[in-house]
């Protein structure tokens, strides 16, 4: 499997929706591309751990069986990992774009200086998520035909959708990284679907999709001890042209 990945350029740093991993010889690597699969993975800690949708749910047992092994999953994000592996995954990440990049090249002089993936700060990540939807957004979903469309993959108590005021059902696992629309920025899914892990360990944002959806701020922080299956991560990347 191979993984895609949704960029959005900023001053100093990158934010990139991991989505999928690569699998390799039975091991599990994040990665970025098929012609990186000749890099194997080092250490089994660097498996996710597909027994927290056990943990987390009473009866998901198709999902510890295939959420990393079914094509039918390939668009969805990355859960069940910790601190540790988000950071070393970041590491590996840095080493081996660098290395893509400079195959590009064919040895001309057109790399930059540096380039350092990493986990974003707090203050980086509740900025970019401050950034809201457009005004085209905005106006669609201004429309009649998009009153009680939810917006966000998380719960919600919604009279109009039984009539009862009981919780939104549908909610019961990530969706596709690319499901809900994007703020103005491009980036998806800031809120909802999965959490995602800061710099800062033990603290999440953005809440994930068993979290409610009117508690949903960018200020707020979420806390967590342990990989989860409403837990993921966005990584950050510097780049140094001089």
């Amino acid at each position: 499997m191979c993984l895609r990945e949704q960029w959005l350029s900023m001053t100093r740093f990158i934010l990139i929706k991991l989505k999928s991993p690569i699998r390799i010889g039975g091991n599990m690597k994040f990665g970025l591309s098929r012609s990186m699969a000749n890099h194997r993975p080092s250490t089994r800690e660097q498996f996710p751990d597909s027994l927290v949708w056990r943990e987390e749910l009473t009866y998901q047992e198709p999902y510890v069986e295939y959420y990393y092994r079914h094509p039918a999953y390939d668009d969805s994000p990355v859960v069940g990992i910790g601190y540790e592996q988000a950071a070393e995954y970041c590491k590996w990440r840095t080493a081996h774009v660098r290395q893509q990049m400079e195959a590009d090249a064919h040895g001309k002089k057109i790399l930059p200086l540096s380039i350092n993936y990493r986990l974003p700060t707090k203050a980086e990540w509740e900025e970019v998520a401050k950034a809201g939807f457009s005004e085209k957004t905005l106006k669609q979903i201004s429309k009649k035909k998009w009153r009680g469309v939810q917006l966000y993959n998380a719960i919600r108590y919604d009279s109009t959708y039984t009539g009862t005021g009981k919780i939104n059902p549908d909610v019961t696992i990530t969706a596709p990284v690319y499901m809900y629309l994007p703020n103005k920025l491009g980036i998806y899914n800031l809120f909802g679907n999965v959490g995602e892990m800061i710099s800062e360990k033990g603290i999440y944002k953005g809440g994930g999709w068993n979290d409610k959806m009117n508690e949903l701020k960018a200020e707020r922080d979420y806390h967590y001890e342990n990989p989860k299956a409403s837990l993921g991560f966005r990584c950050a990347c510097d780049v140094r042209w001089n």
